[in-house]
């Protein structure tokens, strides 16, 4: 499923920090389901929806670095950002995720993208837990983010990017398992 998250992006020179989904907001889905039938229901983001993530997280390093930053839900490997190197949640806020945008000669257009036309966020997650149900209203409990991307249009006006900054090392406690894959590289040479 994508969700889509307005909100003021915070962007610097390699890391982008942002709402990635709202708490309490609730916003009217229509989308298809496994069937390909029309699905439509309100739908809300509980407080501590994401704790099972960043609990998975901080047992393999901390950083959820499976969580790929991308740009239009596209998930081809010119679309790919960045990584997810941090993700909190604030009580009644929202979750919220830090990502290291990759280097390239791309980087100057991600930034401009980023500034000015994508400041938006959509998450695309699956249920871990099924959501409680009231009426129309779906209530997420417990969720697993694969990808957050930038996007124009987003769904939860107050998801976005709200700061973008220069990290002086970005390969600093952000790369997961680095030193083992240089390790296994060495070692087949």
């Amino acid at each position: 499923m994508r969700r889509s998250f307005e909100t003021v992006l915070d962007m610097t020179e390699n890391e982008v920090y942002g709402r990635i989904l709202p708490f309490g907001d609730q916003a009217h889905i229509r989308e298809l389901d496994n069937a390909g039938d029309l699905d439509e229901y309100d739908e809300e983001f509980l407080p501590g929806c994401t704790r099972r993530m960043q609990q998975i997280a901080a047992r393999r390093g901390g950083a959820p670095a499976w969580i790929s930053f991308t740009v239009d839900h596209d998930r081809s490997m010119d679309a790919r950002l960045g990584f997810c190197c941090a993700l909190t949640e604030r009580d009644g806020d929202g979750a919220f995720g830090r990502f290291r945008l990759y280097e390239g000669a791309h980087l100057d257009k991600v930034r401009s993208m980023l500034e000015q036309s994508h400041k938006g966020l959509s998450i695309e997650f699956t249920d871990v837990v099924p959501p409680h149900v009231s009426g129309s209203l779906r209530q997420r409990v417990q969720i697993n983010v694969s990808h957050v991307t930038a996007t124009p249009i987003p769904v939860y006006e107050s998801a976005g990017i709200l700061a973008m900054r220069s990290v002086e090392n970005p390969l600093a406690g952000g790369t997961p398992n680095l030193d083992r894959v240089r390790a296994m590289l060495a070692a087949s040479a």
